[in-house]
């Protein structure tokens, strides 16, 4: 049983009354392709506005979230770090689930003000969830968690994605985590020419020495950049 009720917020009237952008019909983060006359990079931003990134918040990309909470509660992971969280969305599908009882807890953590903001007004009556605008660089007094949610993160780590991981995972004495990275291979319409794809899958293998991969889902979402990649990993 839920230990208390999450406040129902429509996100689009706590920050303005814009609709999801959408392109061709498919929910797309507000980057105008006619914009970008070179090949680039697309920068990790540390602060955007909420509805930047919205369209991670539609049906259509839910999937990525619930087969992140379907390996929560598959494997009864109760303490959850969540690494540049955004407002958290894995805690609303567990919150349906009837998940966040007394023994869960949640820390999630965002560079960005407005999904930290929103996450805070919407779980307020929680003790157990924490939300805070920080940075990957710092000292978080929290330790000991089940599991560590890398979503869409290491990708802006290229050169040392993976000492990066093994930095947290042995700060905060994680066993397992749940990595969720666009795949290499995405379809035409759901990308845009002039970008750069950043992702670790090619380099998924140099995890497997001290970690193993327990599971590896595909996830395809009509949403940009929708083909996903979730792994989970054990601690050998």
């Amino acid at each position: 049983m839920n230990i208390a009720k999450k406040n129902f917020i429509d996100a689009k009237k706590f920050f303005s009354n814009d609709d999801i952008h959408k392109r061709n019909g498919l929910p797309w983060p507000r980057i105008d392709p006619s914009n970008i006359t070179e090949k680039i990079k697309l920068p990790l931003q540390t602060e955007y506005y909420f509805q930047a990134m919205d369209y991670l918040d539609t049906p259509e990309a839910s999937s990525i979230f619930q087969e992140q909470a379907n390996i929560i509660i598959e494997n009864n992971y109760k303490k959850i770090l969540d690494v540049g969280s955004r407002h958290g969305p894995i805690n609303d599908i567990l919150y349906d689930y009837d998940y966040l009882d007394k023994d869960y807890f949640y820390f999630g953590f965002d560079t960005s003000s407005e999904p930290i903001k929103f996450a805070k007004e919407v779980w307020k009556n929680f003790s157990n969830i924490k939300y805070q605008q920080d940075n990957w660089d710092s000292e978080f007094e929290y330790k000991n968690f089940d599991c560590i949610i890398f979503s869409a993160v290491l990708l802006y780590r290229p050169d040392d994605h993976k000492n990066f991981f093994t930095k947290y995972m042995n700060k905060y004495n994680a066993g397992s985590a749940i990595i969720q990275e666009p795949s290499c291979n995405q379809d035409i319409d759901k990308w845009i020419d002039n970008v750069f794809l950043n992702t670790i899958e090619k380099e998924i293998d140099l995890y497997k020495n001290e970690y193993d991969i327990v599971s590896t889902k595909h996830v395809h979402c009509n949403v940009f950049s929708g083909h996903r990649i979730i792994w989970h990993l054990k601690k050998k």
